[in-house]
């Protein structure tokens, strides 16, 4: 089994996962009751690269957690996580390509490294300002930035 999809169930926690997908490359959790992000329930998925979490209600994301997936795609929209205010883009894997963390409610995000891969970012409706640290490099590689519906007042500026 390489492709999972659980969307628009009642799972509330993901410790089914820890070792009987071992091929999963894709897993779709969107629409269901998920509060906490831990990787002892990932450890055995060690091909998974997408994975789609969307419209669950995250209270809690253990620290490296998307460092240590290396993740290709990533769908972290409107997750509701009341903590996560402050976010380092560069938390993600260097192999990350898409990241969707639209309809999320952010205070800072920043880009402390260079992302080589990340060809898809979106931040709409994330509340942001201003992004610290974004660096032309960066944009230039993006294929798609969404930065809609935002607090921009003028156009984004290097810093």
């Amino acid at each position: 089994l390489t492709i999972l999809n659980l969307n628009n169930n009642r799972i509330n926690s993901l410790e089914f996962l820890s070792d009987q997908f071992p091929n999963l490359i894709t897993l779709n959790l969107e629409w269901n009751l998920i509060e906490i992000l831990r990787l002892l329930d990932f450890q055995a998925l060690l091909n998974l690269q997408n994975l789609n979490i969307n419209n669950n209600k995250i209270i809690s994301i253990e620290a490296n957690f998307f460092q240590r997936l290396d993740l290709k795609q990533i769908n972290l929209s409107n997750i509701s996580l009341a903590k996560w205010r402050d976010l380092d883009l560069g938390d993600f894997s260097l192999n990350v390509q898409k990241v969707d963390l639209s309809f999320n409610n952010f205070e800072t995000i920043r880009l402390n490294k260079t992302l080589p891969k990340m060809t898809s970012l979106s931040l709409r409706r994330t509340n942001i300002s201003f992004i610290q640290g974004l660096n032309p490099e960066f944009v230039f590689n993006l294929n798609s930035l969404d930065l809609s519906e935002n607090n921009f007042k003028d156009l984004i500026s290097f810093t």
